[in-house]
């Protein structure tokens, strides 16, 4: 039965029967401007569409406004990727003693060093305290100062801190996204005058935007709306760093995955990250948790910023580029990366490698094995790093350093000015210098 007549016996159910059929087909009255079935589907599909393409567009306008120091190359991925499955390697030395592990002393040690005016200076001494003993880290002077230059560079001791002009960069950036995707501004314009789960629109809630935080629970509240956005979008949150120490949210999955997570979480893993206890835990362990044998404590801190062992990889790839004439950006990454895994594209680095392979008495499945360990301490075992600053320092007849800070400026809305991995790195060192 077609369509048409089957709304005629609906419509004419209700009719007398002497009366269904004595109206003539086709009149206008008979069929409905919109099929009910259009009404009834449809219209929620469109809507439901529509939602999920604004929030695609306000999702990518948010990851490029949340995240604190977003990379020229990759920050996102080399904090995401540096963790390996292996267990989470430590800086602890069993030879250096826990000058503070008695509480009391510990704590008071620790706030002897926190500023002065520090709102809440005893919830603050406890949580990094608590935090070096969680990750059995050495409760040193030195640690306990490079934990608090990070916690204020990063955030000034706040635990959500304040992004300034933030509504005023959010909508900057969903016009020059809009214009990019080429979706008309009428139509960003109906996206933005949406009602969002609390009542207010998008409009009303970007204008209150102060923190990441705030994104993130806009962005929550946007997926919580569709049929199993949580489910399905929820690992597509645009906010990657949070806390006082700004630490990556896929650092801290992988870390619980390793070692498990001391406090109990209330609502989700990427909350916690926001408290204050959660942000120093995580941004502990990504800052001091791992093996590395620094000169400098400025390169600890140019890797808290370009992920674990950029500096010593950034010497190698000076090195490897001495030895070449290869021109090569010192960025620490020696593998190619598409978010947050190893790419099979050749990398500048394994690119100029496969220059001098006979040099270096390998193969190019052998180099590319040893490069697979750039994120992991042994990689100073083996055969290509030790050959290549072999190489190197036999042609210029000197020890060339193990070390440099990688050269990489870092891009955000959020960044007005230039700013680069080495100036964040050395003004750490500054704060770290000052607390000593």
């Amino acid at each position: 039965m077609e369509y048409a007549e089957s709304l005629k016996i609906q419509e004419g159910a209700n009719q007398h029967p002497g009366e269904r059929f004595n109206k003539p087909h086709h009149t206008p009255e008979m069929l409905p401007s919109t099929p009910p079935l259009f009404r009834i589907w449809c219209l929620p599909v469109a809507n439901l569409y529509f939602n999920l393409l604004f929030i695609m567009l306000f999702g990518l306008v948010l990851s490029s406004c949340a995240n604190q120091d977003v990379l020229s190359k990759k920050k996102a991925i080399t904090d995401s990727s540096d963790t390996k499955s292996e267990k989470m390697p430590s800086n602890r030395d069993a030879e250096t003693p826990d000058k503070f592990a008695n509480p009391n002393i510990g704590i008071g040690k620790i706030k002897e060093c926190l500023p002065t005016n520090l709102s809440d200076q005893v919830g603050w001494a406890n949580d990094i305290y608590h935090s070096f003993t969680h990750l059995r880290i050495p409760i040193t002077k030195e640690n306990i100062c490079a934990t608090l230059a990070i916690i204020e560079q990063e955030s000034s001791y706040s635990a959500e801190p304040v992004i300034k002009g933030l509504p005023v960069i959010v909508k900057n950036e969903l016009e020059k996204k809009s214009k990019k995707y080429m979706i008309p501004a009428p139509v960003l314009n109906m996206g933005l005058a949406l009602k969002s789960k609390n009542g207010e629109t998008y409009d009303q809630r970007i204008l209150k935007l102060k923190t990441e935080n705030d994104i993130n629970k806009l962005y929550d509240d946007m997926i919580s709306g569709l049929p199993f956005g949580k489910q399905l979008l929820s690992e597509y949150n645009p906010v990657r760093t949070g806390g006082p120490m700004q630490v990556s949210y896929e650092f801290a999955k992988k870390h619980t995955k390793q070692i498990k997570y001391p406090y109990e979480i209330k609502k989700s893993l990427r909350d916690e990250l926001f408290t204050r206890r959660g942000g120093i835990y995580f941004g502990m362990a990504y800052l001091l948790g791992y093996k590395i044998n620094y000169d400098d404590i400025v390169h600890r801190f140019a890797d808290f910023n370009a992920g674990h062992y950029a500096s010593r990889n950034a010497a190698f790839q000076k090195a490897l580029s001495m030895i070449t004439g290869i021109e090569l950006d010192y960025d620490g990454d020696l593998l190619s990366y598409d978010q947050d895994e190893a790419s099979p594209k050749p990398s500048q680095t394994f690119s100029a490698l496969k220059k001098i392979i006979d040099k270096l008495g390998m193969n190019e499945a052998e180099v590319l094995d040893n490069l697979k360990h750039e994120k992991s301490p042994d990689f100073v075992e083996t055969k290509v790093y030790q050959s290549v600053f072999s190489l190197a320092e036999s042609k210029f007849g000197k020890t060339l350093p193990k070390e440099i800070i990688p050269n990489i400026r870092l891009n955000s809305p959020k960044i007005k000015s230039k700013f680069t991995t080495e100036e964040f790195a050395r003004k750490v060192k500054d704060r770290y210098i000052k607390c000593l």
